[in-house]
């Protein structure tokens, strides 16, 4: 069998976005169990008030929810391309300068 140029890259290119997903749905599963420990742990509520202060509300759900919206919006846009030119659309713009006549004095 011979392999197709290209194709281990695109293999190897398939797999990390995988990966990436996949962790991405692990980080959110991680915050959400985060959030609901918080809501029911009254000495993990202390904690969070005495380490964090007043940012010890993002463990209450507020993390999971932010991060959820920013993975929603990086999956569900749409994939931004690269507009490039081709070499048949190019033009490219000559200045052509008319001989002009000098004056004799």
């Amino acid at each position: 069998m011979v392999p197709l140029p290209g194709f281990r890259e695109e293999q190897t290119a398939w797999r990390a976005g995988m990966m990436v997903r996949v962790q991405s749905v692990l980080i959110l599963l991680l915050f959400l169990w985060i959030a609901e420990e918080y809501n029911y742990n009254e000495a993990f509520q202390s904690w969070a008030a005495g380490t964090m202060g007043v940012l010890g509300f993002l463990f209450g759900g507020a993390l999971a929810a932010i991060y959820a919206g920013i993975l929603i919006v990086l999956y569900l846009s749409p994939p931004i391309t690269t507009a490039k030119p081709r070499k048949s659309e190019r033009r490219e713009m000559v200045v052509m300068v008319p001989r002009t006549r000098r004056r004799r004095p």
